[in-house]
Protein backbone atom coordinates (compact mmCIF):
# COMPACT_ATOMS: atom_id res chain seq x y z
CA UNK A 1 0.00 0.00 0.00
CA UNK A 2 2.86 2.23 0.77
CA UNK A 3 4.39 1.67 -2.62
CA UNK A 4 1.29 2.77 -4.45
CA UNK A 5 0.75 5.94 -2.42
CA UNK A 6 4.01 6.74 -3.39
CA UNK A 7 4.06 6.21 -6.80
CA UNK A 8 0.38 8.29 -7.34
CA UNK A 9 2.65 11.13 -5.43
CA UNK A 10 5.59 11.29 -7.83
CA UNK A 11 3.29 10.95 -10.89
CA UNK A 12 1.17 14.38 -9.75
CA UNK A 13 4.23 16.13 -8.98
CA UNK A 14 5.40 15.38 -12.52
CA UNK A 15 2.55 16.87 -14.21
CA UNK A 16 2.68 19.80 -12.17
CA UNK A 17 6.14 20.69 -13.61
CA UNK A 18 5.02 20.19 -16.76
CA UNK A 19 2.35 22.34 -16.50
CA UNK A 20 4.44 25.06 -15.15
CA UNK A 21 7.38 24.89 -17.44
CA UNK A 22 5.24 25.20 -20.64
CA UNK A 23 4.49 28.88 -20.90
CA UNK A 24 1.95 29.82 -23.99
CA UNK A 25 3.87 31.15 -26.91
CA UNK A 26 2.46 34.38 -28.74
CA UNK A 27 0.96 33.80 -31.99
CA UNK A 28 3.93 35.52 -34.15
CA UNK A 29 6.27 33.36 -32.57
CA UNK A 30 7.98 36.32 -30.90
CA UNK A 31 8.32 36.73 -27.01
CA UNK A 32 5.71 38.59 -25.01
CA UNK A 33 4.23 41.17 -25.97
CA UNK A 34 4.77 44.54 -24.04
CA UNK A 35 2.66 47.97 -24.60
CA UNK A 36 4.82 50.77 -25.20
CA UNK A 37 4.60 54.53 -24.73
CA UNK A 38 1.95 56.59 -26.98
CA UNK A 39 3.94 57.98 -30.00
CA UNK A 40 3.40 61.25 -30.87
CA UNK A 41 1.10 62.57 -33.90
CA UNK A 42 2.63 62.24 -37.36
CA UNK A 43 2.73 64.92 -39.96
CA UNK A 44 -0.52 66.38 -41.54
CA UNK A 45 -1.11 64.74 -45.31
CA UNK A 46 -1.68 66.46 -48.24
CA UNK A 47 -5.04 67.98 -48.96
CA UNK A 48 -7.23 65.27 -51.71
CA UNK A 49 -8.84 66.50 -55.06
CA UNK A 50 -12.11 68.80 -54.47
CA UNK A 51 -15.34 66.47 -55.38
CA UNK A 52 -18.24 67.11 -58.12
CA UNK A 53 -20.90 69.53 -57.24
CA UNK A 54 -23.66 68.03 -55.86
CA UNK A 55 -26.91 67.59 -57.39
CA UNK A 56 -29.64 70.56 -56.67
CA UNK A 57 -31.92 69.76 -54.53
CA UNK A 58 -36.14 69.77 -54.92
CA UNK A 59 -37.87 73.05 -54.77
CA UNK A 60 -39.41 73.64 -51.26
CA UNK A 61 -43.33 73.70 -51.29
CA UNK A 62 -45.17 77.33 -50.88
CA UNK A 63 -45.60 79.12 -47.99
CA UNK A 64 -48.99 80.22 -46.78
CA UNK A 65 -49.98 83.21 -47.26
CA UNK A 66 -49.55 86.17 -44.68
CA UNK A 67 -51.76 88.12 -42.29
CA UNK A 68 -53.69 91.19 -44.23
CA UNK A 69 -51.53 94.39 -43.93
CA UNK A 70 -52.81 97.00 -41.35
CA UNK A 71 -54.79 99.44 -43.30
CA UNK A 72 -52.53 102.67 -44.75
CA UNK A 73 -53.03 105.95 -43.80
CA UNK A 74 -55.23 108.28 -46.04
CA UNK A 75 -53.59 110.25 -49.00
CA UNK A 76 -53.15 113.94 -48.64
CA UNK A 77 -55.66 115.45 -50.90
CA UNK A 78 -54.51 115.76 -54.88
CA UNK A 79 -54.27 119.32 -56.78
CA UNK A 80 -57.12 120.59 -58.27
CA UNK A 81 -58.01 119.66 -62.14
CA UNK A 82 -58.52 121.30 -64.98
CA UNK A 83 -61.93 122.48 -65.93
CA UNK A 84 -64.11 121.66 -68.48
CA UNK A 85 -64.50 124.35 -69.74
CA UNK A 86 -60.59 125.52 -70.17
CA UNK A 87 -59.92 122.80 -72.43
CA UNK A 88 -58.22 124.13 -75.79
CA UNK A 89 -59.80 123.98 -78.77
CA UNK A 90 -56.52 122.36 -80.13
CA UNK A 91 -57.03 119.53 -77.56
CA UNK A 92 -60.32 118.72 -78.53
CA UNK A 93 -59.08 118.37 -82.42
CA UNK A 94 -56.40 115.90 -81.21
CA UNK A 95 -59.28 113.94 -79.49
CA UNK A 96 -62.44 114.32 -81.54
CA UNK A 97 -61.86 113.96 -85.75
CA UNK A 98 -65.55 114.21 -87.59
CA UNK A 99 -66.33 115.99 -90.86
CA UNK A 100 -69.75 116.55 -92.40
CA UNK A 101 -70.69 116.66 -96.29
CA UNK A 102 -74.26 118.08 -97.28
CA UNK A 103 -75.97 117.53 -100.82
CA UNK A 104 -78.64 120.65 -102.07
CA UNK A 105 -82.11 120.24 -102.57
CA UNK A 106 -83.88 117.43 -104.60
CA UNK A 107 -81.32 115.22 -106.62
CA UNK A 108 -82.86 112.17 -108.36
CA UNK A 109 -79.94 110.02 -108.88
CA UNK A 110 -80.84 106.84 -110.28
CA UNK A 111 -77.02 105.19 -109.86
CA UNK A 112 -73.86 104.92 -108.12
CA UNK A 113 -72.34 107.33 -105.89
CA UNK A 114 -75.24 109.96 -104.08
CA UNK A 115 -72.62 111.83 -101.69
CA UNK A 116 -69.29 111.69 -101.71
CA UNK A 117 -66.91 112.37 -98.55
CA UNK A 118 -63.54 112.14 -98.02
CA UNK A 119 -62.47 111.77 -94.49
CA UNK A 120 -58.70 111.44 -93.20
CA UNK A 121 -58.10 109.08 -90.96
CA UNK A 122 -55.59 109.44 -88.25
CA UNK A 123 -55.23 106.04 -86.78
CA UNK A 124 -55.37 102.02 -88.07
CA UNK A 125 -56.36 100.82 -85.25
CA UNK A 126 -60.16 102.84 -84.87
CA UNK A 127 -63.43 102.52 -86.33
CA UNK A 128 -65.64 104.84 -88.47
CA UNK A 129 -68.81 106.02 -88.11
CA UNK A 130 -71.34 106.91 -90.46
CA UNK A 131 -74.94 108.14 -90.64
CA UNK A 132 -77.06 109.63 -93.42
CA UNK A 133 -79.54 112.12 -92.53
CA UNK A 134 -81.83 112.65 -95.04
CA UNK A 135 -85.39 111.86 -97.60
CA UNK A 136 -85.24 109.18 -99.27
CA UNK A 137 -88.35 107.52 -101.96
CA UNK A 138 -88.78 104.99 -104.66
CA UNK A 139 -91.38 104.82 -107.15
CA UNK A 140 -92.77 102.62 -109.29
CA UNK A 141 -91.82 103.57 -112.91
CA UNK A 142 -94.48 103.06 -115.74
CA UNK A 143 -92.76 103.01 -118.25
CA UNK A 144 -90.46 100.28 -117.89
CA UNK A 145 -92.63 97.30 -119.41
CA UNK A 146 -91.12 94.79 -117.02
CA UNK A 147 -92.44 96.11 -113.76
CA UNK A 148 -96.18 96.21 -113.60
CA UNK A 149 -98.81 98.17 -111.65
CA UNK A 150 -99.21 95.23 -109.35
CA UNK A 151 -95.97 94.79 -108.37
CA UNK A 152 -93.96 96.27 -105.35
CA UNK A 153 -90.44 98.35 -106.32
CA UNK A 154 -87.68 98.57 -103.87
CA UNK A 155 -83.97 100.59 -103.83
CA UNK A 156 -81.22 99.86 -101.42
CA UNK A 157 -79.41 102.93 -100.04
CA UNK A 158 -75.34 101.93 -98.86
CA UNK A 159 -72.16 103.10 -97.51
CA UNK A 160 -68.75 102.17 -98.99
CA UNK A 161 -65.34 102.85 -98.02
CA UNK A 162 -62.78 103.06 -100.88
CA UNK A 163 -65.38 102.02 -103.53
CA UNK A 164 -65.88 98.90 -101.31
CA UNK A 165 -68.90 98.25 -98.82
CA UNK A 166 -68.33 97.57 -95.08
CA UNK A 167 -67.89 93.87 -93.23
CA UNK A 168 -71.26 93.64 -92.43
CA UNK A 169 -73.11 96.23 -94.22
CA UNK A 170 -74.16 99.81 -93.82
CA UNK A 171 -77.41 99.88 -95.63
CA UNK A 172 -80.90 100.12 -95.69
CA UNK A 173 -83.73 99.23 -98.36
CA UNK A 174 -87.17 101.17 -99.31
CA UNK A 175 -90.19 99.25 -100.73
CA UNK A 176 -93.28 100.90 -102.77
CA UNK A 177 -96.51 99.41 -104.16
CA UNK A 178 -98.39 100.34 -106.97
CA UNK A 179 -99.55 104.13 -105.91
CA UNK A 180 -96.44 105.08 -103.87
CA UNK A 181 -94.96 108.22 -104.26
CA UNK A 182 -94.21 108.84 -100.75
CA UNK A 183 -90.94 110.82 -99.38
CA UNK A 184 -90.12 110.17 -95.58
CA UNK A 185 -86.95 110.91 -93.52
CA UNK A 186 -84.44 108.20 -93.01
CA UNK A 187 -81.86 107.76 -90.80
CA UNK A 188 -79.10 105.22 -91.59
CA UNK A 189 -75.64 104.82 -90.59
CA UNK A 190 -73.36 102.35 -88.36
CA UNK A 191 -69.63 101.62 -87.47
CA UNK A 192 -67.12 100.07 -89.74
CA UNK A 193 -64.07 98.69 -89.05
CA UNK A 194 -63.32 96.52 -92.11
CA UNK A 195 -64.54 96.33 -95.77
CA UNK A 196 -64.69 93.13 -98.27
CA UNK A 197 -61.38 93.88 -99.92
CA UNK A 198 -59.49 93.87 -96.72
CA UNK A 199 -59.61 90.56 -95.04
CA UNK A 200 -55.77 90.28 -94.61
CA UNK A 201 -56.13 93.42 -92.38
CA UNK A 202 -58.16 93.95 -88.80
CA UNK A 203 -58.97 97.75 -90.05
CA UNK A 204 -58.89 100.50 -92.49
CA UNK A 205 -55.86 102.00 -92.31
CA UNK A 206 -55.37 105.01 -91.26
CA UNK A 207 -54.68 108.00 -94.21
CA UNK A 208 -57.44 109.82 -96.55
CA UNK A 209 -61.05 107.02 -97.16
CA UNK A 210 -63.13 108.30 -99.70
CA UNK A 211 -66.81 107.47 -98.07
CA UNK A 212 -69.63 107.64 -100.25
CA UNK A 213 -73.64 106.79 -100.04
CA UNK A 214 -74.49 105.09 -102.85
CA UNK A 215 -78.07 104.13 -104.57
CA UNK A 216 -78.68 100.22 -105.61
CA UNK A 217 -80.57 97.42 -106.40
CA UNK A 218 -82.35 94.86 -103.87
CA UNK A 219 -82.48 91.43 -103.67
CA UNK A 220 -85.59 89.40 -106.13
CA UNK A 221 -86.82 93.11 -106.44
CA UNK A 222 -87.66 95.58 -109.36
CA UNK A 223 -85.87 99.09 -109.10
CA UNK A 224 -87.85 101.50 -108.75
CA UNK A 225 -87.28 105.73 -109.32
CA UNK A 226 -85.15 107.05 -106.70
CA UNK A 227 -85.05 110.29 -105.45
CA UNK A 228 -83.12 111.90 -102.84
CA UNK A 229 -83.80 115.25 -100.61
CA UNK A 230 -87.32 116.45 -101.67
CA UNK A 231 -87.44 120.22 -100.44
CA UNK A 232 -84.39 119.24 -98.15
CA UNK A 233 -80.73 119.05 -97.80
CA UNK A 234 -79.46 115.53 -97.53
CA UNK A 235 -76.14 114.77 -95.12
CA UNK A 236 -73.61 112.30 -93.81
CA UNK A 237 -71.72 112.46 -91.27
CA UNK A 238 -68.64 110.67 -90.48
CA UNK A 239 -66.36 110.67 -87.05
CA UNK A 240 -63.47 108.53 -85.80
CA UNK A 241 -64.22 106.37 -82.76
CA UNK A 242 -61.79 104.58 -80.13
CA UNK A 243 -62.10 100.58 -80.88
CA UNK A 244 -64.75 98.21 -79.39
CA UNK A 245 -65.07 96.44 -76.21
CA UNK A 246 -64.14 92.95 -76.88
Amino acid sequence: MKSTFYVTVLVLSWITSLAFAQKPTPPNGEGPQVCGEKGEPGPQGQRGFRGSPGQNGQNGQNGHNGPQGAKGDRGGRGDTGQSGNDIPLSTLQRIINWKQCVTPEGSEIRNGPLINCPFNKRHNETALHVEFGGTLRTMLNTINTKVTKQQVVCARWYFTFDGEECKPPIDGVVYEGQKGNSHYPHQIGGFCQRTNSNDCKDTITSGNVDISFNIGDCNNRPRGVPYLGLDSVSRIIISEMPPPQD
